[in-house]
Protein backbone atom coordinates (compact mmCIF):
# COMPACT_ATOMS: atom_id res chain seq x y z
CA UNK A 1 0.00 0.00 0.00
CA UNK A 2 1.55 3.42 -1.30
CA UNK A 3 1.23 6.47 1.41
CA UNK A 4 -0.68 9.14 -0.09
CA UNK A 5 0.71 12.12 -1.49
CA UNK A 6 0.17 15.59 -1.69
CA UNK A 7 1.51 19.02 -3.37
CA UNK A 8 2.86 22.18 -1.89
CA UNK A 9 4.64 25.15 -3.29
CA UNK A 10 7.77 26.79 -2.35
CA UNK A 11 9.12 30.63 -3.06
CA UNK A 12 12.60 30.96 -2.99
CA UNK A 13 15.43 33.52 -4.74
CA UNK A 14 15.17 33.12 -8.94
CA UNK A 15 19.52 32.91 -8.81
CA UNK A 16 18.74 29.68 -5.96
CA UNK A 17 15.92 28.00 -8.33
CA UNK A 18 18.27 28.32 -11.18
CA UNK A 19 21.30 27.14 -9.55
CA UNK A 20 19.32 23.74 -8.60
CA UNK A 21 17.98 23.58 -12.31
CA UNK A 22 21.19 24.00 -13.30
CA UNK A 23 22.07 20.63 -10.59
CA UNK A 24 19.10 18.67 -12.46
CA UNK A 25 20.32 19.41 -16.28
CA UNK A 26 24.41 17.90 -14.53
CA UNK A 27 22.34 14.98 -12.94
CA UNK A 28 19.74 14.46 -15.44
CA UNK A 29 16.92 14.38 -13.23
CA UNK A 30 13.56 16.76 -13.22
CA UNK A 31 13.24 19.54 -10.40
CA UNK A 32 10.47 17.51 -8.37
CA UNK A 33 13.07 14.50 -8.36
CA UNK A 34 15.74 17.07 -6.73
CA UNK A 35 13.87 18.58 -4.17
CA UNK A 36 11.70 15.11 -3.25
CA UNK A 37 15.36 13.77 -2.90
CA UNK A 38 17.19 16.55 -0.89
CA UNK A 39 13.85 16.95 1.51
CA UNK A 40 13.65 12.93 1.98
CA UNK A 41 17.49 13.30 3.22
CA UNK A 42 17.11 15.66 5.63
CA UNK A 43 13.97 13.85 7.10
CA UNK A 44 15.85 10.69 7.12
CA UNK A 45 19.27 11.66 7.85
CA UNK A 46 20.33 15.01 8.96
CA UNK A 47 16.97 15.39 11.27
CA UNK A 48 18.77 12.93 13.18
CA UNK A 49 22.59 13.95 12.92
CA UNK A 50 21.05 17.44 14.15
CA UNK A 51 19.50 15.58 17.50
CA UNK A 52 23.05 14.81 18.68
CA UNK A 53 26.47 16.83 19.54
CA UNK A 54 28.08 15.34 16.12
CA UNK A 55 29.84 17.16 13.19
CA UNK A 56 31.07 15.54 10.07
CA UNK A 57 35.23 15.52 9.84
CA UNK A 58 37.12 15.36 6.88
CA UNK A 59 39.77 12.85 6.15
CA UNK A 60 42.93 14.89 5.88
CA UNK A 61 41.86 15.78 9.63
CA UNK A 62 40.97 12.81 10.84
CA UNK A 63 43.88 11.20 9.67
CA UNK A 64 45.76 14.65 10.92
CA UNK A 65 44.84 14.13 14.57
CA UNK A 66 44.82 10.03 14.76
CA UNK A 67 48.55 10.75 14.26
CA UNK A 68 48.71 11.99 17.82
CA UNK A 69 47.23 9.41 19.15
CA UNK A 70 48.20 5.76 20.83
CA UNK A 71 46.66 2.53 19.97
CA UNK A 72 44.83 2.54 23.59
CA UNK A 73 43.62 6.29 23.11
CA UNK A 74 42.41 5.39 19.01
CA UNK A 75 41.09 2.52 21.06
CA UNK A 76 38.86 4.40 23.44
CA UNK A 77 38.07 6.57 20.58
CA UNK A 78 36.21 3.79 18.48
CA UNK A 79 34.25 2.46 21.04
CA UNK A 80 32.72 5.57 22.19
CA UNK A 81 32.07 6.47 18.20
CA UNK A 82 29.85 3.15 18.44
CA UNK A 83 28.40 3.65 22.18
CA UNK A 84 27.67 7.26 21.54
CA UNK A 85 26.18 8.44 18.42
CA UNK A 86 25.84 5.60 16.50
CA UNK A 87 23.45 3.45 19.02
CA UNK A 88 21.23 6.06 19.60
CA UNK A 89 20.79 7.02 15.67
CA UNK A 90 20.01 3.21 15.08
CA UNK A 91 17.33 3.89 17.95
CA UNK A 92 15.81 7.00 16.97
CA UNK A 93 15.52 5.65 13.43
CA UNK A 94 14.84 2.07 13.38
CA UNK A 95 13.77 1.66 17.14
CA UNK A 96 15.66 -1.22 17.28
CA UNK A 97 19.55 -3.02 16.83
CA UNK A 98 20.03 -6.01 14.88
CA UNK A 99 22.46 -6.83 12.08
CA UNK A 100 20.61 -4.66 9.74
CA UNK A 101 20.05 -1.17 11.25
CA UNK A 102 23.82 -1.87 11.75
CA UNK A 103 24.53 -2.30 8.30
CA UNK A 104 22.14 0.14 6.99
CA UNK A 105 24.07 2.76 9.14
CA UNK A 106 27.45 2.01 8.25
CA UNK A 107 26.14 2.35 4.96
CA UNK A 108 24.76 5.79 5.95
CA UNK A 109 27.62 6.80 8.02
CA UNK A 110 30.41 6.10 5.37
CA UNK A 111 28.06 8.11 2.10
CA UNK A 112 27.63 10.62 4.74
CA UNK A 113 31.35 11.69 6.46
CA UNK A 114 33.35 10.68 3.37
CA UNK A 115 35.75 8.07 4.87
CA UNK A 116 35.79 5.75 2.71
CA UNK A 117 34.55 3.08 -0.07
CA UNK A 118 32.16 0.06 2.11
CA UNK A 119 31.14 -2.31 0.41
CA UNK A 120 28.90 -5.08 2.00
CA UNK A 121 28.50 -8.54 0.35
CA UNK A 122 25.94 -11.42 1.70
CA UNK A 123 27.61 -14.89 1.82
CA UNK A 124 26.25 -17.99 2.81
CA UNK A 125 28.32 -17.94 5.81
CA UNK A 126 27.11 -14.62 6.51
CA UNK A 127 28.10 -11.34 5.63
CA UNK A 128 31.63 -9.30 4.64
CA UNK A 129 32.20 -5.57 5.02
CA UNK A 130 34.88 -4.03 2.91
CA UNK A 131 36.04 -0.48 3.53
CA UNK A 132 38.71 1.23 1.28
CA UNK A 133 40.03 4.37 2.95
CA UNK A 134 43.21 5.04 1.90
CA UNK A 135 43.83 6.71 5.51
CA UNK A 136 47.00 4.72 6.94
CA UNK A 137 46.79 1.83 10.12
CA UNK A 138 45.60 4.20 12.44
CA UNK A 139 42.56 4.71 10.65
CA UNK A 140 42.17 1.08 9.91
CA UNK A 141 42.42 0.37 13.49
CA UNK A 142 39.66 3.05 14.62
CA UNK A 143 37.23 1.84 11.74
CA UNK A 144 37.35 -1.84 13.26
CA UNK A 145 37.17 -1.46 16.69
CA UNK A 146 34.30 1.06 15.70
CA UNK A 147 32.41 -1.73 13.97
CA UNK A 148 33.90 -4.65 16.25
CA UNK A 149 32.03 -2.41 19.09
CA UNK A 150 28.76 -2.33 17.41
CA UNK A 151 28.38 -6.13 16.40
CA UNK A 152 29.99 -7.71 19.72
CA UNK A 153 28.31 -5.20 22.26
CA UNK A 154 24.95 -4.69 20.66
CA UNK A 155 24.69 -8.49 19.26
CA UNK A 156 27.23 -10.56 20.69
CA UNK A 157 28.97 -11.42 17.47
CA UNK A 158 32.12 -12.37 16.91
CA UNK A 159 34.22 -10.92 13.51
CA UNK A 160 37.24 -11.82 11.66
CA UNK A 161 39.14 -8.88 10.83
CA UNK A 162 41.99 -8.82 8.27
CA UNK A 163 43.65 -5.24 8.49
CA UNK A 164 45.62 -3.61 5.58
CA UNK A 165 47.35 0.05 5.75
CA UNK A 166 44.13 1.39 3.12
CA UNK A 167 41.25 -1.42 3.49
CA UNK A 168 39.82 -3.51 6.25
CA UNK A 169 38.01 -6.63 5.55
CA UNK A 170 35.40 -7.92 8.03
CA UNK A 171 33.84 -11.19 8.37
CA UNK A 172 30.51 -11.54 10.52
CA UNK A 173 29.12 -15.18 10.72
CA UNK A 174 25.51 -16.18 10.47
CA UNK A 175 26.00 -17.98 13.79
CA UNK A 176 22.96 -17.88 16.24
CA UNK A 177 23.54 -14.77 18.52
CA UNK A 178 21.97 -12.85 21.59
CA UNK A 179 20.05 -9.41 20.69
CA UNK A 180 20.12 -6.68 23.18
CA UNK A 181 16.59 -5.03 23.57
CA UNK A 182 16.52 -1.33 24.15
CA UNK A 183 14.11 1.26 24.53
CA UNK A 184 13.80 4.75 22.83
CA UNK A 185 13.63 7.31 25.52
CA UNK A 186 10.92 10.40 25.06
CA UNK A 187 12.51 13.68 23.45
CA UNK A 188 15.77 11.81 23.65
CA UNK A 189 19.15 14.33 24.37
CA UNK A 190 22.15 13.45 23.11
CA UNK A 191 23.66 15.25 27.11
CA UNK A 192 22.33 12.99 29.12
CA UNK A 193 20.93 9.60 27.50
CA UNK A 194 24.29 6.97 27.51
CA UNK A 195 23.51 3.99 24.94
CA UNK A 196 25.61 1.52 26.86
CA UNK A 197 22.94 1.72 29.81
CA UNK A 198 20.87 -1.54 29.50
CA UNK A 199 17.45 -0.17 29.52
CA UNK A 200 15.86 -3.52 29.85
Amino acid sequence: MTNPTDTFTIRMDKSQIDELKKICKEENISFSTLVQKTLKHYLEIDKIYNTFDWIKVPKDTLSLALKKLNPNEIEELGKNMALEFSVDFMLVKWGEITEYTIIEFLKIFFKENAWGELQVFSETEGVIINIKHGMGKKVSKLLITFIQTLFQNQLNRNLKVQKFEKMISISISNKPHTRNSHLIPKNINYSWYKSEINLD
